[in-house]
């Protein structure tokens, strides 16, 4: 049985018989008062004119993009970012919009010494840690650690392909962890939070996190409830 298809037709009943129901209300209110006329008379309001206020341009905040990149290229030189432009990446990364936060490729290798560095070093200042997410592709996991200088204003968006394990088994591979990744918590104490959260969501192992364990999950469940691969017996399945 299709749940979402017997709600639709419930609800679509009931409205009818709403509907019907009113209708005869009407119907015998008239008949009762047929004199009746509302008190009620609609004012329009005029609308006051305000003048136009012109829109300031957004100013910028800390390094711009240009200068975040050149500057974390010169000490990790296998940053890039997303493009399909055959235009120099220096020249990609000066048409991002300065309100726009910049977002580089990172090798997993060089992911727990860039973060430290970011933190560390006096240009870049990155003293907080707005969040850890990921994404589920077929193939391999997005992870994305989002940072920010509270003093300077700028942001920096970290985002690191890491492989899926298919040397595992098919009928194991979605009940185990997929790929690893070194954890920050060190860094940023607030990470354990948010690795714990991506660990119970994805699968994703954090080697070196000091409590890594499910958040919002039980320590039995079974998956990981926003991978591809995730299925359950009280999932139901929207028509297409």
């Amino acid at each position: 049985m299709d749940r979402y298809r017997e709600a639709a037709k419930t609800w679509a009943a009931l409205e009818e018989m709403k509907d019907e129901e009113m209708a005869e209300a009407r119907a015998k209110f008239k008949e009762e008062h047929p004199d009746y006329k509302s008190a009620f008379k609609p004012i329009r309001i005029k609308k006051e004119e305000f003048p136009e206020v012109p829109r300031e341009p957004k100013g910028t905040a800390g390094l711009s993009q240009s200068e975040l990149f050149a500057k974390l290229r010169a000490e990790f030189p296998k940053v890039t970012v997303h493009t399909h432009s055959e235009d120099p990446i220096e020249d990609v990364v000066a048409a991002i919009p300065a309100d726009c936060p910049l977002e580089v490729l990172v090798e997993p290798e060089d992911y727990l010494p860039m973060v430290k560095f970011l933190k560390e070093n006096q240009d870049f200042d990155m003293d907080y840690l707005i969040d850890i997410t990921a994404i589920d592709y077929d193939d391999h996991f997005d992870m994305v650690t989002m940072l920010r200088s509270i003093g300077k204003g700028h942001k920096l968006f970290l985002s690191v392909q890491l492989k899926k394990d298919f040397s595992i088994s098919e009928e194991k591979r979605p009940t185990a962890l997929l790929a690893t990744i070194d954890s920050v918590s060190s860094l940023y104490p607030g990470a354990e939070i948010k690795e714990r959260e991506v660990y119970d969501m994805f699968g994703i192992n954090f080697k070196g996190h000091p409590d890594q364990r499910r958040i919002f999950l039980d320590k039995d469940f079974v998956g990981y409830p926003l991978r591809k691969d995730f299925t359950h017996s009280e999932i139901i399945r929207r028509p297409v």
